[in-house]
């Protein structure tokens, strides 16, 4: 990602997606792409596109500010990706545009960074958080995010939507 002006992220002998580090980083073209690229990996979370919002398990996610590819589909089945490091957590919900609460399932503190792995709309995601912050299992989390900084896919063609 440091190194090059352009990146082939390839599966099978196939490039997937040919791009700058930032459009691969910040505009996968599929699942495979947004799950290969960042460490941890991109959240997934299954749910429904329906009048230009995300459903899932009782949370509606606004998306209007989504920058759409051309010509996909906009109502149906839908996964959302969201980066750990793109949602927020203390200070950081302030601009957050969805909140929701989470009980941290597990801790990994890395020093500058912790790791915390909870569940949302019953399935696991992680989050990264400041490194300082004290947080244990069982704690209770409001966690949030901007959803133009998420990549919504199709669940059928994994294409990005």
């Amino acid at each position: 990602m440091t190194l090059a002006d352009r990146i082939a992220i390839m599966k099978d002998g196939k490039i997937m997606q040919l791009a700058s580090p930032n459009e691969i980083y910040n505009r996968p073209l599929n699942l495979y792409v947004a799950d290969f690229i960042g460490s941890p990996s991109m959240n997934f979370l299954h749910g429904e596109l329906k009048d230009g919002n995300f459903v899932l398990d009782g949370i509606t996610i606004p998306m209007a500010g989504y920058d759409f590819a051309a010509g996909s589909r906009h109502d149906g089945k839908a996964i959302i990706g969201l980066r750990p490091e793109h949602i927020a957590t203390g200070d950081a919900l302030a601009s957050a545009a969805v909140t929701a609460k989470v009980k941290v399932e597990l801790v990994e503190p890395m020093g500058s960074d912790t790791l915390i792995y909870a569940t949302l709309a019953g399935e696991t995601i992680h989050v990264r958080m400041d490194g300082q912050v004290q947080v244990g299992i069982g704690d209770e989390v409001e966690i949030g995010f901007q959803p133009d900084r998420a990549s919504l896919f199709d669940p059928a063609s994994e294409l990005r939507l």
